[in-house]
């Protein structure tokens, strides 16, 4: 996130990256980096340096455990299935990756990437994005060392309920801040189309379903904003969506709608077809999620800030997505 959180004091940050990781920060910067976590460099007397993450549990599938089944699953493709490309949180002393920050927050610690992160928007070229491909198909084909750890995919979309009642409520004027009733105008101009796009998501899932291709372990987020450079290649980040489902949770942010190039290179690597229905289902999928996660945060109290700025354009973006896919 772009702007430190009210509702976290570092202080409290502090002590439990102490008392989880013994690791004595006498500085925490807050790093404006990413947007859905909060993100601070802590410096210790030393000079040794950590990245630290700090999650609303709220908005995290499965809470607190579903959190900490993703970056222990992440923990094991690199220690266990020896994946080097795998950022993963460094383990407490109690041996897991998370541990709480009050009741409604998370932390978890990490080493310092020597690399380079990418833009956000497609990968730069078709030669970078190949190799993630690989990196993925590496990952897939790992799924054994974590098949007894990774929570599998529900299809649920979060925020669904939520959603559909705000479609049911568009007659009347909404308050909690300065971006609700434009939301309220947006979600008007468009429930038809956000109807209809829920609608196939569903058509979508049964479809898939009924699929009996392999499920594998997924990263759920391969973008580009989640891959770095570094001297040994690319490296994937944000390993907090990591599930059990089908390949293509991963592989339709690694191709663009009508565009053939990643499927293809991803059929020749592992030896998969991907499943165009499944392709779609996701790439659906993550526009309602986004519509129904927006539409939400803009339904309780909010301020105008950097944050709400840029979920405003991120929600107009998405519920054109949801017009097109849909």
């Amino acid at each position: 996130m772009f702007t430190p959180p009210d509702d976290i004091d570092p202080d409290d940050v502090r002590v439990a990256v102490r008392d989880g990781w013994r690791f004595d920060a006498v500085a925490l910067e807050y790093q404006a980096v990413g947007f859905g976590s909060h993100h601070w460099l802590a410096t210790g007397g030393d000079g040794s340096r950590r990245f630290v993450t700090v999650d609303v549990l709220g908005a995290k599938r499965g809470g607190f455990d579903g959190l900490n089944r993703a970056l222990d699953s992440a923990y094991r493709l690199r220690h266990e299935a020896r994946l080097p490309f795998v950022i993963a949180a460094e383990l407490a002393g109690d041996g897991s990756t998370l541990r709480h920050v009050g009741d409604a927050h998370a932390v978890a610690m990490y080493e310092i990437v020597d690399g380079t992160s990418l833009a956000s928007g497609p990968f730069p070229s078709n030669e970078l994005r190949e190799s993630v491909l690989r990196l993925v198909a590496a990952m897939h084909a790992a799924t054994p060392a974590v098949i007894d750890v990774a929570d599998r995919d529900d299809f649920g979309v979060p925020a669904r309920g939520g959603l559909e009642r705000s479609l049911d409520e568009l007659d009347r004027e909404w308050d909690g801040g300065p971006y609700a009733d434009p939301t309220r105008g947006l979600l008007a101009e468009h429930a038809t189309a956000v109807r209809r796009g829920l609608a196939t998501y569903d058509r979508l899932v049964r479809t898939v379903m009924a699929s009996d291709a392999p499920w594998v372990i997924t990263h759920g987020e391969p973008h580009a904003q989640n891959v770095m450079i570094t001297d040994d290649g690319p490296v994937l980040i944000d390993w907090d969506t990591a599930l059990i489902g089908p390949p293509e949770r991963d592989l339709w942010m690694l191709t663009s709608d009508g565009d053939d190039l990643g499927l293809d290179a991803y059929s020749e690597i592992a030896g998969h077809r991907p499943n165009r229905d499944a392709v779609m289902l996701y790439r659906l999928w993550w526009a309602l999620c986004e519509v129904a996660g927006y539409t939400a945060e803009f339904r309780r109290p909010h301020r105008d800030t950097e944050d709400s700025r840029v979920a405003w354009d991120n929600l107009c973006d998405h519920i054109a997505l949801v017009e097109r896919w849909g």
